[in-house]
């Protein structure tokens, strides 16, 4: 018999009104099918013929998403992306919206420099909400801009919908965007390190994800199985990157996960210069991770952004789910642990660069 799945192991910053509303949106949506359909519901849209003022030299436009509330950091991160990302598609000013978690602010940096959403809606900008749209089409597009166009020589604020979406591809280029703001943040001065200072080491960092997957998984919630990776493929990569090193003492390996560290025991016959790291916050592990040389990513978009955000190399494994940027820094590792020509290539650039 199928064990009752306990949701509430998930991560989880809603509050009880925003559950209300996520609930009443989802079952507003699945009833009608067809986002098109709820247009009409939206102010903005009606708004949409309006002839903006004709001396529109005051026009102040901004755009923004709040994050996923029902998610963890990486997730929430990639909602509050497609702000920045369509803000600057569709030629108007980005204003930043708090992570749920106050820390992940203080910890990231990426609202430094920034208008906050809330500061210019406390300053008298309107706030406006705008349905659905598509990015990749046209038309959709263009009743956006029309939408926006409407509001012309007034200070408004325009609230992307809950998750909405950015063009193929435009999450890449979001990243991008996002690592620009976080390394040029002045929070990475009071950044708490784990890795060896010695300047010829070679740091990589193994995001191990068990937690709520583990606990999903031990309730029989079977979609937690592609989220998923044994030990077995930590141990194989790790023996992969010592063995193209020819001085594996430089070699350091840092453990980034949840639980008992007893559950990862097996590694250290592999090398004795492994840490295993279950107690940071998970605030200060995606900063080390971010910080690494190489990154050893688990299916998971935690990991995943921190390697968006990180300058090094990035191992990640054969999910057919994940979506990867196309380029040498991003390289594959199958699901057995073994690596691709292309991987052990840049393996042997990146521990030549570092004279290890």
């Amino acid at each position: 018999m199928r064990k009752k799945i306990d949701k509430s192991i998930r991560h989880d910053y809603a509050t009880i009104s925003d559950k209300v509303s996520n609930k009443i949106r989802t079952t507003f949506y699945k009833i009608i099918k067809d986002r098109t359909k709820a247009y009409p519901f939206y102010r903005s849209y009606r708004h949409r013929n309006v002839k903006g003022k004709k001396n529109s030299a005051g026009t102040s436009h901004y755009m923004t998403e709040r994050p996923n509330n029902l998610a963890g950091f990486g997730h929430g991160l990639g909602s509050w992306r497609a702000g920045l990302v369509n803000a600057d598609r569709l030629g108007i000013k980005y204003a930043y919206s708090p992570m749920v978690n106050s820390s992940w602010d203080e910890k990231m940096g990426l609202g430094e420099g920034l208008k906050w959403a809330e500061d210019l809606i406390r300053s008298g900008y309107k706030k406006v909400r705008l349905p659905y749209y598509d990015m990749n089409s046209k038309e959709s597009v263009a009743l956006i801009k029309r939408i926006i166009d409407s509001y012309s020589g007034e200070k408004v604020v325009f609230y992307n919908e809950h998750e909405q979406w950015t063009a193929d591809g435009d999450d890449i280029y979001g990243d991008l965007l996002i690592r620009d703001l976080f390394w040029k943040s002045g929070a990475r001065k009071k950044d708490f390190l784990v890795y060896s200072n010695k300047s010829n080491n070679l740091n990589v960092a193994l995001h191990i994800r068990r937690g709520d997957v583990k606990a999903l998984l031990e309730q029989g919630d079977e979609s937690m199985l592609a989220r998923w990776l044994d030990i077995s493929y930590y141990a194989n990569v790790m023996k992969t990157i010592l063995k193209i090193s020819e001085n594996s003492q430089m070699v350091h390996f840092y453990l980034f996960s949840e639980g008992d560290k007893s559950q990862f025991d097996e590694l250290f016959s592999i090398t004795d210069n492994l840490k295993i790291l279950t107690d940071l916050s998970a605030e200060d592990s995606f900063i080390n991770l971010c910080h690494a040389d190489i990154i050893v990513t688990a299916p998971s978009s935690f990991s995943i952004i921190a390697g968006a955000f990180s300058y090094g190399l990035k191992l990640y494994p054969d999910k057919d789910w994940l979506t990867i940027p196309d380029t040498n820094e991003w390289q594959k590792i199958y699901c057995d642990g073994t690596a691709t020509k292309e991987a052990v290539s840049e393996i042997k650039k990146i521990i030549k660069k570092r004279n290890v």
